[in-house]
């Protein structure tokens, strides 16, 4: 609701901060996020500021975005059911954003739909001190990358913890196709 009443520009990006505390259908928020150029999300700290989409639907989608920078929170409960374009966590298209200090964990997404945790398409994303963990891509049909899935992305992946993530495909932990990440 509140990026339907922001004018974030380059030289006046906006930063909502959100405090402490479990952001779902119960509290009155709709999913998914769909993020706006030239806006970042900071939580107080991904053990306690957790966006959670309780299987609605998709919890963050990016598409030709710039200049964002997500941190600080949790990502889980997301489901992708109808797209089919996978991306449960998050779906990042087109867009180059920082994202730092993120758990993403429990997402789903269902048949031939991958990246259940995080999805990247044409992008080059810069991951940081990420936790990636208990996401599935499936069940049946070719799911690939629970956890994560690079599709013609180059991201710089550093200090991610990539755990128990399943696909019913290939590639639980991370999947990835025309890619060329640089990870350390």
């Amino acid at each position: 609701r509140t990026l339907e009443m922001i004018n974030p520009t380059e030289d006046n990006p906006i930063t909502i901060h959100l405090a402490a505390g479990t952001y779902s259908p119960e509290t009155g928020e709709s999913f998914p996020i769909n993020m706006l150029s030239n806006v970042n999300i900071e939580g107080e700290d991904e053990e306690t500021t957790i966006l959670d989409a309780m299987g609605t639907g998709r919890v963050i989608t990016m598409e030709d975005c710039d200049n964002n920078t997500i941190s600080g929170i949790t990502i889980t409960g997301g489901l992708d059911d109808l797209d089919m374009n996978g991306g449960a966590g998050m779906l990042i298209i087109n867009s180059n954003p920082y994202i730092q200090y993120v758990t993403i964990r429990n997402n789903g997404t269902v048949c031939n739909a991958g990246g259940a945790g995080i999805l990247l398409s044409y992008s080059d994303a810069n991951l940081l001190n990420l936790t990636i963990t208990g996401n599935f891509a499936g069940p049946g049909c070719m799911a690939r990358g629970g956890g994560m899935f690079l599709y013609e992305s180059n991201p710089n992946i550093r200090n991610v913890i990539i755990t128990e993530n399943w696909a019913s495909f290939g590639g639980g932990g991370m999947a990835i196709i025309f890619s060329n990440p640089n990870i350390s």
